[in-house]
C-alpha cells in the first residue's frame, strides 16, 4: 500500500514528473480509504499518501475546532489549547509516521512536491480561519525542507564525483548521465511551477448529525 518503489521497465522515468504533479489539484478532496487501497493492491508514492493524511487531519480538526469553539464558546488561545488537549496524540503519531517514512525514501521529486502539498494545506486552513493546525503544517515544513535539501547535496554530489568520468560517446548525442539530471532538473522546475490548481475558497459548515468539512450546497 505504501511505498515509493513502483516497477519501471525504463529505470529512467523515475526522474520524470509525468502526472504526479495531478496530487496538487485534489487539495480539498477525500483522502485514501485503507481498506479499499489494501483490496486494490495498489501501491502510492509519498505524495499521495501525505496528501491523504494530512486532508483527514485538516477535515476532522476543522469539525472539532468548530465544535469547540462553539459549544464551550472560546476563541484565541483558549481554543487553541483545548484543542490540542483532544488532538494532541493524533498529530503526534502523524508526525512520526511522516518523519519515518521520509526517512525511507530518497525521493527528491517527490519530497518537493510534499512541500507544495503543505504550502497549499497551510493557504487552505487559512482560507478556512482555522489556526489550530498551523503548528503541526509549521512541524511537516521542518521536517520536509530539510530532507530535500539533503537530496540536493546528494546529486550535487554525484555531479562532482561524475566530472572526471569517461566513457564511449557516440557524438551528436548528450551522455546518459546528462540525460538523467536534464529530466530530474525538469521535474523540479515543473513542481515548482507558479501554474497550480486553486485551492477550495467555498464555505464550509458543520453539518448537524455527522460533523465534517463539506461545501455549502446553498452557496
Amino acid at each position: 500500500m505504501f511505498g515509493p518503489r513502483v516497477s519501471l521497465r525504463d529505470r529512467s522515468e523515475v526522474y520524470r514528473l509525468g502526472d504526479r504533479a495531478d496530487v496538487l489539484t485534489q487539495v480539498g478532496q477525500g483522502g485514501l480509504v485503507a481498506s479499499v487501497v489494501e483490496q486494490s493492491g495498489q501501491r502510492y508514492m509519498v505524495e499521495a499518501i501525505l496528501r491523504s493524511l494530512e486532508q483527514e487531519l485538516m477535515d476532522n480538526s476543522c469539525s472539532e475546532y468548530t465544535f469547540l469553539t462553539e459549544f464551550f464558546n472560546v476563541r484565541g488561545d483558549h481554543a487553541n489549547a483545548l484543542f490540542m488537549s483532544i488532538f494532541d496524540a493524533a498529530l503526534e503519531a502523524a508526525t512520526k509516521f511522516v518523519a519515518e517514512f521520509l526517512e525511507s525514501t530518497y525521493d527528491a521529486v517527490g519530497v518537493l512536491i510534499c512541500i507544495r502539498l503543505n504550502h497549499l494545506h497551510q493557504r487552505l486552513m487559512q482560507q478556512r480561519r482555522v489556526p489550530c493546525l498551523d503548528p503541526h503544517l509549521n512541524e511537516m515544513a521542518l521536517l520536509l525542507w530539510p530532507k530535500y535539501d539533503s537530496h540536493s547535496d546528494a546529486g550535487c554530489m554525484v555531479l562532482r564525483h561524475a566530472n572526471g568520468w569517461t566513457g564511449q560517446v557516440v557524438r551528436g548525442q548528450p551522455r546518459r548521465l546528462q540525460q538523467l539530471m536534464d529530466r530530474h532538473i525538469s521535474s523540479i522546475k515543473a513542481a515548482t511551477a507558479a501554474s497550480l490548481a486553486p485551492v477550495d475558497k467555498l464555505p464550509h459548515f458543520v453539518g448537524p448529525l455527522r460533523p465534517y468539512w463539506v461545501r455549502d450546497p446553498m452557496r
